[in-house]
């Protein structure tokens, strides 16, 4: 890392502005935002320049230098441009280390998938997995590297059903969950376990001002906040949903000081009743198809509960302030999207 970069990621203007704006994601949060929407958010992804066999501390201190260039836009009063880190793998998956997926895919398919039954999958050691160890690695590199500036995203094992489905395929799994659910849940119940201890770690050993659950760009939410996956819940009925995996959502996003946010990019709604009851659940954060549903998920929501929106074809800026007057929203902008919409937004 070059000594300017340090100073830069450490400016306390910077990191000023950066706290500035995760104050008012909290106004946000606690329906303190005058019913405008407080800021748009569009995080910065840097790419570095990494040269080939490059370590993995090398290859996180070109990625400091790279957020240093760009971190000038923190001071966007429009717009909010957090930085982030995040912990590598250094390539390895989470699936020979943990699950025992066969080393070869399926001829058919070309998928790895688990070829044992439904329900023989067994608490894994997380020290035995060389993607943990990394991960552990890179975030001690990351923590040594002394930048207050970025925001640190975490991307550990997913939600239970996202995972168990991609570890087994929609239709064994699906249809275990139906002929055997005591089998499911297991598998369920193991891969929600490794997935709290796996972000207790992180909350223990991360500052909680630049902990974030995932993808900072368009999911970033004030500290003590967390993420989790439910792509997959769009294939599950309410009552399944309820009974096997929604509980387990809960408790994972529980791990985090004020619980936290749940991506669904489906038809999901049939899980509101459920959401709506949810403790820990904070923020529903709308992608793909999901963001059609907008007006449902805005009326059959919590008060205290939050919506994280991208203007896309079925839902435009205009219709997303007309169904929640700026309130109770963060409006989420891709890149390609970032200047051609902010300047429509009237911020406060």
């Amino acid at each position: 890392m070059k000594p300017e970069t340090y100073e830069i990621l450490n400016d306390p203007e910077l990191i000023r502005a950066r706290d500035e704006y995760l104050d008012r994601m909290e106004d946000v949060f606690e329906g303190r935002n005058a019913g405008r929407p407080a800021f748009v958010l569009s995080g910065l992804t840097p790419g570095a320049e990494v040269p080939e066999g490059a370590t993995m501390e090398e290859a996180m201190h070109a990625s400091f230098d790279a957020m240093a260039t760009e971190a000038y836009l923190m001071r966007d009063q429009r717009v909010f441009r957090p930085l982030a880190s995040e912990p590598s793998t250094d390539g390895k998956g989470w699936d020979r280390g943990f699950f025992g997926l066969p080393e070869k895919p399926d001829p058919v398919t070309q998928l790895r998938r688990r070829i044992q039954p439904v329900g023989t999958l067994e608490p894994p050691s997380l020290d035995k997995c060389e993607a943990w160890r990394n991960m552990k690695r890179s975030t001690e590199i990351f923590l040594e590297a002394d930048v207050k500036l970025p925001l640190f995203s975490v991307a550990p094992v997913s939600g239970p059903i996202v995972e168990a489905v991609s570890l087994y395929g929609a239709e064994k799994f699906l249809t275990a969950m139906l002929d055997d659910p005591d089998a499911a849940y297991n598998d369920l119940k193991v891969i929600a376990d490794i997935s709290a201890e796996m972000r207790r770690w992180f909350v223990r050993h991360v500052p909680v001002q630049q902990l974030q659950g995932i993808v900072h760009r368009l999911r970033a939410q004030p500290p003590g906040y967390g993420q989790i996956d439910g792509c997959t819940t769009q294939l599950l009925g309410p009552d399944l949903y309820a009974d096997m995996v929604g509980p387990l959502d809960d408790m994972i996003l529980g791990v985090y000081p004020k619980g936290g946010m749940i991506h669904i990019c489906g038809r999901h709604t049939q899980h509101l009743p459920f959401w709506r009851k949810s403790k820990s659940l904070k923020v529903l954060q709308l992608s793909g198809d999901a963001m059609t549903d907008l007006p449902i998920y805005f009326r059959e929501l919590r008060d205290d509960q939050v919506v994280y929106v991208s203007p896309h074809a079925t839902m435009p800026l205009s219709g997303i302030m007309e169904i929640t007057k700026g309130r109770r929203v963060i409006i989420a902008l891709y890149p390609h999207d970032l200047y051609r919409i902010a300047t429509e937004i009237d911020v406060h």
